[in-house]
């Protein structure tokens, strides 16, 4: 009977261990913890030094910690994972994320036990143009998903709207049948039937992760950049990670319906929902309009930093930002092209609402 009591305690032991390790960390809604200093940036040039002592210092306001490594364990980060960093490059080396700050985070995943970092965005053209070249050696690897870790055939998201496939995307070239396309395909407007589609001119209603999100990673860091869009109003926290995440996207990015709600139901699954542990708005110079392209006439060195785990609340903050710049560089508002960020509220992806949302202010 003593032997058995010792066996079941043992079971218990073991039993609580295992569900610590796997237990979910649940993340801070409606707060964004949120870093002013504008005195760092001249003539759109960031002090690097400063900026990577305050992105710590913000980590470890966040979580509570006093050693950078425990604040990353406290996210969910766990020793010998991969941890991808998600960049943002679309705008150039000016708004692009910056190295310096990528190296940071880098060197404190890597005192956490991770295995491996990988910073990745989505086209090598624009990551190289930011200045993040494949070929230097650095403590991270360096990968783009075109050309290079491309996207998994087993998990794709289905959409009403039609894209015409290029270059890059998965089943390009490839045979699309004819049953893999939505009945309600004949709204996209004035198409001949799919049995007329070639391969110089396919048609596909489905986007394609990319593998580097549903095999690679098991942790991602999502850096976005504080900066307005043609089409989406906000190129944010959350547009720029589901667009980028996925091929196949030119069908979402366009003023009829402004990545809404393709975005929000990109974004709402376990995939990114586990797997994203920070957000991080690089607003030490921003742009209120012209994006998602750098446009000089339109950025101002506004000196923010924001960091959460809501990012519909940090993209919230950015597009009120973004309005009231807009009035002061006489250009019209955002209107509605922001929308998606109402879905992604309402997918319960995050607050939406200003009154709601807490702003703490950093160290």
């Amino acid at each position: 009977m003593r032997i058995l009591k010792i066996i079941l305690i043992l079971f218990l032991l073991l039993f609580s261990i295992e569900t610590m390790e796997c237990e979910t960390v649940i993340p801070k809604k409606g707060i964004v913890l949120v870093s002013e200093r504008p005195g760092w940036v001249t003539a759109f040039r960031v002090n690097d030094e400063e900026m990577r002592a305050l992105f710590n210092r913000m980590l470890l306001q966040w979580t509570g910690e006093k050693e950078v490594l425990y604040a990353w364990r406290s996210l969910g980060i766990k020793q010998g994972e991969t941890v991808g960093l998600k960049i943002n490059t679309s705008g150039g080396s000016v708004i692009a994320s910056r190295p310096s700050l990528v190296d940071e985070i880098t060197l404190g995943l890597l005192q956490a036990g991770v295995k491996e970092v990988i910073v990745w965005d989505k086209y090598q053209e624009e990551m190289q143009r930011s200045g993040y070249r494949l070929s230097e050696n650095k403590r991270y690897r360096l990968e783009s998903i075109i050309p290079g870790a491309g996207f998994s055939e087993e998990l794709f998201y289905v959409n009403e709207y039609l894209g015409r496939l290029i270059w890059g995307d998965l089943l390009f070239r490839k045979v699309i049948k004819k049953e893999d396309l939505l009945k309600l395909a004949e709204k996209a407007a004035n198409q001949k039937e799919e049995e007329g589609v070639g391969v110089e001119d396919q048609m596909s209603n489905k986007s394609y992760f990319t593998t580097l999100m549903t095999k690679r990673c098991q942790k991602i860091v999502n850096l976005a950049s504080f900066m307005d869009h043609d089409t989406l109003g906000i190129w944010g926290c959350n547009s720029s990670l589901a667009i980028s995440s996925v091929d196949n996207t030119r069908r979402f990015t366009n003023l009829s319906n402004a990545g809404d709600p393709a975005i929000a139901e990109i974004l709402d699954r376990d995939l990114f929902r586990k797997k994203v542990v920070l957000h991080v708005m690089d607003g030490m110079v921003a742009q209120f309009a012209g994006g998602p392209i750098f446009t000089p006439h339109f950025a101002k060195p506004l000196g923010f930093l924001m960091m959460g785990q809501d990012p519909v609340a940090i993209d919230t903050l950015v597009l009120e930002q973004i309005q009231k710049g807009r009035k002061i560089f006489k250009v019209n508002p955002v209107g509605d092209q922001a929308r998606h960020l109402n879905s992604c509220a309402e997918a319960g992806l995050g607050e939406g609402d200003l009154k709601k949302i807490k702003v703490i202010r950093a160290y």
